[in-house]
């Protein structure tokens, strides 16, 4: 049972978070990295230690709705709490940052944080799925050029995910 809300909660959190997440590039950071940068400027700038991913990680942390593949892990450690990071890699670039936060609590902190830093959410949404419910809330942080995406989904089979993602705010479109 618990297979199965598992593989139903990734699937509806991948649905979820493909209709929120941008597939351009942008010229802002998170935190000690650049948008942009290629696998080898992000090791040499960064302050967390980070290692290459095997196959079978990048297997295991494709995530349809950010571009590229997780060449890169770590942990990141704020001071209140340590997740897992995976630094993702389109075309050799930056694409996108994904966090694991361990657990519920944790999750009420980060989520209060980015609450307070960033304002009322400029997307929210809950939903429930067999078991499973779902909560997501984006941010776009123009200062810096990032999406901020919050979400976390609890199933009664006891399976939790929450997830914290950064990604390049789309660029404007320059046509007519």
């Amino acid at each position: 049972m618990e297979r199965a809300s598992r593989s139903v909660a990734a699937t509806f959190h991948g649905l979820v978070l493909a209709v929120f997440l941008p597939t351009t590039m942008a010229r802002a950071d998170w935190q000690f990295t650049r948008w942009g940068q290629s696998p080898d400027e992000v090791l040499k700038s960064s302050k967390i230690a980070l290692s290459q991913t095997t196959p079978e990680e990048q297997a295991g942390h494709a995530i349809p709705l950010i571009r590229g593949a997780a060449l890169l892990n770590g942990i990141y450690a704020a001071p209140e709490f340590k997740a897992p990071v995976w630094l993702y890699f389109a075309d050799d670039r930056l694409s996108g940052v994904y966090l694991e936060i361990a657990d519920g609590e944790t999750a009420s902190l980060v989520g209060g944080r980015l609450s307070n830093q960033y304002g009322a959410p400029a997307e929210k949404n809950s939903s429930t799925l067999g078991d499973c419910n779902f909560s997501t809330k984006t941010w776009n942080d123009a200062h810096r050029g990032n999406r901020v995406h919050f979400s976390w989904n609890v199933c009664e089979s006891g399976f939790h995910n929450f997830v914290l993602i950064y990604t390049p705010i789309e660029q404007p479109d320059n046509g007519l």
